[in-house]
């Protein structure tokens, strides 16, 4: 099972360009004590290292350097023509 888990987090962690360190901040582990139980390492309790990171997947995530899926812009043409004109009640304009 540990080793399910090992190659999930690892593939996580590199998909979303998190290094070990910021993910055992966000775990409030030891970066040494995250690195031995992605490497496999025995004599780590890797359970409830793993349960930690369970609890904290989202945090964990929110560290991501780079988007998880690839979104295009949306197209101005069709924005512009899905809103309303705007009025002049709609726009605030500050004086300098």
């Amino acid at each position: 099972m540990n080793d399910g888990n090992r190659i999930r987090v690892k593939a996580l962690l590199d998909s979303l360009g998190i290094p070990i360190a910021a993910a055992a901040r966000v775990i409030k582990v030891s970066r040494p004590l995250l690195s031995r139980t992605l490497s496999g390492s025995s004599g780590v309790d890797a359970d409830s290292v793993y349960m930690k990171i369970e609890r904290s997947l989202p945090e964990i995530v929110a560290l991501r350097s780079r988007p998880f899926l690839d979104l295009a812009g949306a197209n101005i043409e069709v924005v512009q023509v899905a809103l309303p004109p705007p009025t002049r009640d709609s726009v605030t304009i500050k004086a300098a």
